[in-house]
């Protein structure tokens, strides 16, 4: 599971308590025209995220004093935060809104924003794309502590864009800024071939296991609640590197699992094979073997008295799944034809 924060302070540019440059946050004082004003929000760590924001519409003003918040609600908010805000005319908050973009689409958002502003009769109704609620009212009064931020969540829809607006009751809108929360959900698990893996299901006890629709039931070594055990030979029918759709079901609902399946090899950097300038195009019973490290003292990994090449001479890709061989190590790969010719050639192991 992935979880991004991303903090976004809109203060006025005073320096007071530090208000205009909370830690943690991005810290934005732009406010008069529209635009992009953050081209990569960062998170709360300060690593860049990719998150573009853009203020769709001009704020009038800024505006802020140390009265408007004595004390925070909660510690994710500094009594700062809520110090400061923007503010728009009502007649112009329906064109003030911001857009979060560069999002990763079907991930699950968190919006947590609040207009504190030292008005109790000036509250502000906030909403979002595809929020739930659809849209929330938050009520600024009480200083000590204020109001907590009110919360809309929903989905990132296709083109990774989520559109915040905030409307006003009486002459203005306020915002102080918000917490984004992104949860992109449970990491695709990643599984190199024939290896034993675990994968976690919401099921009860498994009673069918298809990997790319291949019935892989027979490799599940066990369960022990909700981790189920497969051996290695259930990536034996996966021969290209990518993800594919592991199938569980317990009898009474089943469960879709993305699973990214890492196959190990090499793909022959000297294809087509010529002699002489011609192709040794559709051999049979090519002798191959491909042995450890960059010299012909290496043991061996594969061996194949059986290999062929295409009509063009293309030696397939090898597979070392099921060897020692890692990423990036050097190999040598030696070939034999009935007709004598010998090749040997260095590669470099990589996912095929």
């Amino acid at each position: 599971m992935t979880i991004i924060v991303v903090k976004v302070n809109l203060h006025d540019g005073v320096t007071v308590n530090g208000r205009n440059n909370i830690s943690g946050f991005n810290n934005l004082g732009v406010f008069g025209s529209a635009g992009v004003i953050a081209a990569d929000l960062l998170d709360e760590t300060a690593a860049p995220t990719g998150y573009t924001l853009t203020l769709n519409g001009a704020f009038t003003g800024r505006g802020g004093d140390s009265s408007y918040a004595t004390s925070s609600p909660d510690a994710r908010f500094p009594v700062e935060f809520f110090q400061s805000d923007w503010y728009v005319a009502v007649a112009d908050d329906d064109a003030a809104t911001f857009t979060l973009g560069n999002l990763p689409a079907g991930a699950t958002y968190t919006i947590e924003a609040s207009a504190s502003n030292g008005n109790a009769s000036r509250p502000t109704t906030f909403s979002a794309t595809n929020s739930t609620p659809a849209s929330v009212q938050y009520s600024p009064g009480a200083v000590d502590p204020v109001p907590q931020p009110v919360v809309l969540t929903g989905t990132v829809p296709v083109g990774g864009e989520v559109v915040l607006s905030n409307i006003g009751s009486s002459a203005y809108a306020y915002n102080n800024g918000w917490i984004l929360t992104i949860d992109t959900g449970p990491a695709t698990p990643n599984v190199r071939k024939s290896s034993t893996f675990d994968i976690e299901t919401t099921l009860g006890t498994i009673t069918t296991a298809t990997l790319n629709s291949v019935n892989v039931f027979d490799h599940v070594t066990g369960q022990v609640g909700t981790t189920v055990s497969f051996a290695g030979a259930a990536t034996d029918e996966i021969t290209t590197s990518g993800e594919y759709t592991l199938a569980l079901g317990d009898g009474t609902g089943t469960e879709n699992i993305t699973v990214q399946v890492n196959v190990y090899g090499v793909a022959p950097s000297n294809n087509p094979l010529q002699k002489d300038g011609a192709a040794l195009a559709s051999l049979t019973g090519v002798q191959l073997r491909i042995t450890s490290g960059a010299n012909l003292t290496g043991s061996e990994l594969f061996y194949s008295g059986t290999a062929t090449t295409d009509a063009s001479g293309n030696l397939s890709n090898i597979d070392l799944s099921s060897t020692s061989a890692a990423d990036t190590d050097p190999v040598l790969l030696h070939m034999l034809t009935s007709a004598g010719d010998s090749i040997i050639a260095s590669e470099t192991v990589g996912l095929i």
